[in-house]
């Protein structure tokens, strides 16, 4: 029933659209890559400490480099998906670049 009704509701088209824009980045993506900083990060700290490590404040530093990696792997995603664009036609895959979201839309989205 919300189905049906989301589906055929003028509103619709104006939330799918803003959900488009959110996935093209794949942020599913995101997790595995931060995964693999932090255990950087931490084996990084161990070998240069000689205590153990315990994190108990935020640092901005840290903050700051987990954004900007963030935008760079998101930018990394986007250009990814503009280059598979046959191939994802041929496996019926992802259909977002290319049939929702404009090639030129999606590199400018990449660019920022």
């Amino acid at each position: 029933m919300i189905k049906k009704f989301l589906k055929h509701h003028p509103v619709h088209k104006i939330i799918v659209s803003k959900f488009d824009l959110l996935f093209i980045v794949r942020p599913t993506l995101f997790f595995s890559v931060w995964v693999m900083v932090s255990v950087g990060m931490y084996c990084a700290q161990t070998e240069l400490l000689s205590h153990p490590l315990w994190i108990s404040d935020i640092s901005y530093e840290t903050l700051f480099i987990f954004i900007g990696l963030t935008f760079i792997c998101a930018s990394v995603f986007i250009i990814n998906q503009i280059e598979d664009v046959e191939s994802d036609a041929i496996n019926n895959k992802l259909f977002l670049v290319g049939k929702h979201i404009s090639i030129n839309k999606s590199l400018l989205i990449s660019k920022y």
